[in-house]
């Protein structure tokens, strides 16, 4: 919603060229996205303010604007305050409508067609289901929302603690390999033009990640932000790791029916920085062409065009 204000942009282009940071690791990355939160928030607070508010003072100079013509012509100064109130007005609904498009999730109908109250429906009605009162864990229901937190934390803790004794030994079985030359591909530096096309081909128009982001700020903000990026994935390709505060991952509970109460029907999800979705997005682009020359064309997964479906029909 925020991209579609004028001049936003090169606000954010003068923040971002003008944060100073010692580091030249990804560290200074992580730095300049925290000095940006900090400065888009207060920008919201000061300048942008809240949109139905204002959409609601220009609705009003507008209706100011009708009585006062049904009098008298309107001035030509005022003819084109008019003008603007009206573009002001327009442009408020539909950050109105994008805002609550990205809210309620649905991303198959676009805005622009005064969608704005069935979006709002629908965030209301995701919100009431994944609201959760209470939950039964090992038997025992749980009201208190602490009680909620702690026994749920504890259970997944517990679920997600890694044990060596179950993994699988595989050292005796044999399974297709790479080439060197396939191999080497695999371990090329990240370049620009890869990491580009990559965050071209995220959806960009769904709800910001955990760390506040969309991949439409990325991509609006490349041209002043690819520096840091690369800089990011050249300290990944040498390193193997990367700042943390990049790779904060939250653990989701989506019920998986209505009128859930038990832990058990829970699906829990991950939910990762926008970064860590780039870089994700580039390793799967490489392994896709090579991953078809390691998989058995018998299984289902990772099979170039095969989809589950196939699978009854090949079994049968």
């Amino acid at each position: 919603m925020w991209l579609l204000s004028d001049g936003l942009k090169e606000l954010v282009r003068e923040w971002w060229t003008g944060y100073l940071v010692a580091e030249t690791n990804n560290h200074c990355l992580a730095e300049k996205l925290k000095s940006l939160k900090k400065d888009l928030k207060r920008w919201n607070k000061e300048v942008f303010g809240n949109v139905s508010i204002r959409k609601s003072e220009v609705l009003f100079r507008i209706q100011l604007w009708d009585s006062k013509e049904r009098v008298n012509p309107l001035s030509f100064e005022e003819a084109e305050a008019r003008m603007r109130d009206l573009e002001e007005y327009k442009n408020c609904v539909l950050m109105e409508e994008t805002s609550w498009r990205q809210k309620s999730r649905e991303t198959w109908l676009k805005e622009g067609d005064k969608n704005t109250s069935f979006f709002h429906k629908m965030a209301n009605a995701r919100a009431k289901r994944k609201f959760l009162s209470k939950v039964k864990i090992n038997g025992v229901t749980l009201i208190d929302e602490e009680d909620i937190k702690s026994r749920m934390c504890r259970a997944y803790r517990t679920l997600l603690l890694e044990n060596a004794d179950w993994r699988l030994r595989n050292g005796d079985l044999q399974f297709h390999v790479l080439g060197t030359e396939r191999s080497r591909s695999l371990e090329v530096p990240f370049s620009e033009e890869e990491v580009f096309e990559a965050l071209c081909n995220l959806f960009d128009d769904k709800t910001p990640c955990p760390d506040d982001f969309t991949m439409t700020f990325w991509q609006s903000s490349w041209e002043f932000t690819k520096g840091d990026i690369m800089v990011f994935f050249g300290d990944f390709f040498l390193l193997g790791t990367f700042q943390r505060s990049l790779n904060s991952i939250f653990l989701v509970l989506i019920p998986k029916k209505g009128g859930t109460e038990e832990l058990k029907d829970f699906r829990s999800i991950n939910l990762v920085g926008s970064l860590y979705k780039l870089l994700a997005k580039v390793l799967a682009n490489r392994l896709k062409l090579v991953v078809g020359k390691v998989v058995s064309k018998f299984q289902h997964a990772f099979i170039q065009d095969r989809q589950i479906l196939d699978v009854a029909l090949i079994a049968n």
